[in-house]
């Protein structure tokens, strides 16, 4: 009888299994996902953030990183602080353009921000280019540091919805690559103008305006697309991306209360900060100590390029073994270590000490952006993805500002920044301390499994009202 009772349970468990995947196929869907729907028009969706990235949140607004020296005999200005305010104006204004760009990604949605961005950066690129036919170079300097504002109001609006589009047309095991392949928009984006400008500009400066002319053309052909945008597919996703998000003002407030995610927040706005600093001052950090404007590119391309293949290799991982904290610890400490060998590497004049810290450093830094992004969304959940987003972003803008002020006060008079480059080492050895306090679960993650181990079991009940093989007895055996 036993054995019976046993063939009997084997042959219910196989029911109810090839049961719940036949709903899973006819679906089209990831298992414990029925309902739900993977478009392939989400990768479409994905090309058009990542383009528009390199446009509004790179070459746009950091043409002039690596040729800040040539800029400064372009435009005759007396002081380099004068160009490096580029980046100090990036920050500020990025300040008030998170908090709208915020609101309109949560309340109106992805195509009206990332169509914002694209009019933006196509505004601000005409600016510099426009500065070359004004007669005076005092005019033309004002003329492109308007340019400049609305170029930076531009970056928010486009970098940061690359949470939101992975939460609301990927599936559960495609949201951290998905964010990481539309942020890789960002540092592809500096990687060609810090190879180009330089190579556009030479050592003079009669290239500058050419440059202007390459950077408008490019920015707004890369913008075109964002019109194209769709908010969010027909059919959701996933379980999570179904729930209705907290109001914008209860969002708000329910990350400001979160101390997890103050954590994460203090130690995202240092790292992130100090990676766009590096890349503000690159240019100045390395030539006072005998290195060309080209080499400087260089450089930047190589912690660039490392960064982007580490931040793809890291995304596809996380989507596989869900170790989101591991990899911060680890990344953050990797970061150290590559801050730590340029700031070795650069007053000794050691050219392959300053190329191995930048690899090392791409490797660190890069991918810890999507990967504390996708860490905020989890965290705060139900809390709209582009609020958690948009905060971890104020912070590093705020942040930012206070870098390119202290770095600047702690220029040595023979113009080299060593004391610096050592405030940055210190600073990401207090962020990667910081990373052993996040100890949160993944609330988006919990919420789907729950939800997902609850429909199997409604499924499963209504298939016994219509299957008399299935029993309750065998079903408990099979579920447990």
């Amino acid at each position: 009888m036993a054995h019976s009772d046993g063939k009997a349970t084997g042959r219910a468990s196989v029911a109810v299994e090839d049961y719940i995947s036949l709903e899973q196929v006819s679906e089209g869907t990831p298992p414990g996902a029925a309902g739900h729907k993977l478009y392939r028009a989400r990768w479409a969706m994905l090309a058009i953030i990542f383009v528009l990235n390199i446009s509004a949140a790179a070459i746009g607004p950091y043409y002039f990183s690596s040729i800040s020296p040539n800029l400064v005999t372009f435009y005759e200005v007396a002081d380099p602080f004068d160009i490096n305010v580029f980046g100090l104006i990036t920050m500020i204004v990025g300040i008030p353009a998170t908090l709208v760009a915020m609101w309109m990604q949560e309340k109106k949605g992805l195509w009206l921000a990332s169509v914002t961005a694209a009019v933006l950066v196509s505004i601000g690129t005409m600016f510099p280019f426009l500065s070359d036919y004004i007669a005076g170079k005092n005019m033309a300097y004002i003329v492109t540091v308007i340019g400049q504002v609305i170029l930076s109001a531009a970056t928010p609006f486009s970098l940061n919805s690359s949470t939101k589009l992975a939460a609301e047309w990927f599936g559960e095991h495609e949201r951290a690559i998905a964010n990481t392949l539309a942020q890789l928009g960002n540092p592809i984006g500096l990687a060609i103008i810090f190879l180009v400008a330089p190579a556009i500009v030479g050592d003079g400066a009669d290239g500058v305006q050419t440059l202007h002319i390459v950077v408008f053309a490019t920015c707004v052909a890369l913008a075109i697309p964002a019109f194209f945008v769709r908010d969010r597919p027909p059919t959701p996703p996933t379980l999570a991306s179904e729930k209705p998000k907290e109001s914008f003002l209860h969002g708000l407030k329910s990350c400001l209360r979160n101390w997890q995610f103050l954590v994460l927040f203090l130690a995202y706005s240092i790292i992130i900060a100090c990676f766009g600093v590096l890349q503000t001052f690159l240019a100045d950090l390395l030539v006072p100590y005998g290195f060309a404007d080209g080499e400087s590119g260089n450089v930047g391309a190589i912690f660039i390029g490392c960064g982007i293949v580490a931040a793809i290799l890291n995304g596809l991982l996380m989507d596989r073994i869900q170790k989101h904290k591991t990899a911060l610890k680890i990344l953050s400490l990797v970061a150290v270590a590559g801050i730590g060998i340029m700031t070795i590497g650069a007053p000794t004049g050691s050219k392959e000490l300053v190329y191995a810290g930048a690899a090392v450093y791409g490797i660190g830094g890069f991918p810890t952006m999507p990967l504390m992004m996708e860490l905020g969304a989890d965290c705060t959940f139900p809390v709209g993805e582009a609020t958690s987003t948009n905060i971890l972003q104020l912070g590093q803008n705020i942040m930012s500002i206070i870098l390119i002020l202290s770095i600047s006060a702690l220029r040595a008079p023979d113009g080299t920044l060593l004391n610096g480059m050592i405030l940055l080492c210190s600073l990401h050895l207090f962020a990667h301390g910081l990373t052993w306090f996040y100890t949160s679960e993944s609330k988006r993650v919990s919420e789907e499994d729950a939800k997902s181990i609850n429909r199997a079991l409604s499924r499963v009940h209504l298939r016994m009202q219509t299957d008399s093989t299935l029993t309750n007895d065998s079903v408990s055996v099979y579920m447990s």
